[in-house]
């Protein structure tokens, strides 16, 4: 069955239908990059609770897309991942990205960074809300899920604490 959202009907909902993404469209797999607001095959979901923008990863399409609450693609400065698996930075006219290779999990923490599990590239790695790198944390094995304590920040290896009585953590699974 369909999930309507408040501004109609998702595009895309997962196989059991708990999901639903924005007005991108599934892609094929054809196009190499795919269109800006194409999905080839979203692995994750989170959401900006200040601006409503939603953050897909999309690990066919080694990229993170940005939509607006309404599903508008978002264009990021510097974009997260550019459809090509890698490691490193590209270039895209005169944008600078950050590649990743199958991006699985994604959320945000307090700060309002993007904190990615770039898979084969066994890291994980956080953006600022403009989608320029801020650093990385190299993991062992190849990052799946990931999440954060509400409220928590993650700064270089150390979670911030919201207060001291909460138990911060940031909790990466691995396949």
């Amino acid at each position: 069955p369909a999930i309507t959202a408040p501004n109609g009907p998702c595009s895309y909902t997962d196989p059991i239908g708990v999901g639903c993404y924005p007005s991108g469209t599934v892609g094929t797999g054809t196009a190499v990059p795919p269109a800006l607001g194409e999905l080839v095959n979203p692995t994750s979901v989170a959401v900006d609770k200040s601006n409503g923008n939603i953050y897909v990863s999309d690990h066919y399409a080694n990229r993170i897309q940005v939509f607006t609450s309404t599903g508008a693609p978002v264009v990021l400065a510097h974009p997260i991942g550019n459809g090509f698996a890698g490691k490193g930075t590209f270039t895209q006219g005169a944008t600078f990205g950050e590649q990743l290779n199958w991006p699985e999990g994604v959320v945000l923490d307090a700060a309002r960074h993007i904190i990615v599990g770039d898979s084969l590239n066994s890291r994980v790695a956080v953006f600022n809300t403009d989608g320029a790198l801020n650093f990385t944390l190299p993991v062992s094995g190849a990052p799946s899920g990931i999440a954060i304590t509400a409220g928590a920040t993650l700064t270089g290896n150390q979670v911030v604490p919201r207060n001291l009585s909460n138990p911060n953590r940031l909790v990466v699974t691995d396949r």
